[in-house]
């Protein structure tokens, strides 16, 4: 994008690749940013895409930040301002419970695509691995991405004594705080859709499943 002024209206309707590219230029303000948000986010499905890649944008730049703290202030700003439009999920009263129990069609799938070593083991084995590590660590988003789809509460995906007595994985090492830091928000909710590289995949699998 050319380095030149763009008013008011020229901003707003800038995709969101040339509005973050605006952004580290540094020509913008903390109410041009909500502006933009408000007229190009018409609900909180599309609320939660523009976090997600917000929040991949602070990572690229957490990792490799020699570009500039103008552009990465302005995605902190921008996550924030996100975070307080969408509504708070809290944590339902209902207890966590003790097992978590998948239907046995989901079950064959899973076992079928590779997810779980074995359908009847217990606990269950989650054998999906990381794409980028070519099946070198065990790929522990995907787990949540499908109790997201299955649509458990937070308090069950939080539970990390609950999920790692119902699932073991390659490297035997279970979930740990880490594994929760890009799908929790500063509020420690789970921030959804949960989209790991098998999103596709998984989505596909829980849909077969309620299809038998």
């Amino acid at each position: 994008m050319e380095d030149k002024f763009l008013n008011k209206d020229e901003v707003l309707k800038l995709d969101c690749c040339s509005f973050f590219e605006l952004l580290g230029s540094c020509n913008y303000n903390e109410l041009i940013l909500a502006q933009w948000v408000d007229y190009n986010c018409i609900n909180n499905n599309q609320l939660t895409a523009l976090l997600n890649e917000v929040n991949d944008n602070i990572l690229l730049y957490d990792d490799e930040c020699k570009c500039g703290e103008c552009y990465l202030g302005a995605m902190k700003y921008l996550k924030d301002f996100i975070l307080k439009k969408l509504p708070q999920q809290a944590d339902t009263d209902t207890p966590a419970p003790q097992q978590i129990t998948l239907p046995p069609a989901l079950l064959t799938l899973l076992q079928q695509s590779g997810f779980i070593e074995n359908a009847e083991a217990r606990p269950l084995k989650w054998t999906a691995t990381n794409k980028t590590t070519k099946g070198q660590n065990p790929n522990k988003k995907s787990l949540f991405d499908l109790l997201c789809l299955l649509e458990y509460p937070d308090n069950v995906i939080k539970d990390r004594t609950l999920l790692n007595s119902n699932f073991v994985f390659s490297n035997g090492k279970g979930l740990s705080p880490q594994n929760y830091t890009d799908i929790t928000d500063y509020n420690r909710n789970i921030i959804r859709p949960i989209i790991s590289e098998y999103h596709t995949e998984l989505e596909t699998i829980v849909k077969k499943s309620k299809e038998k």
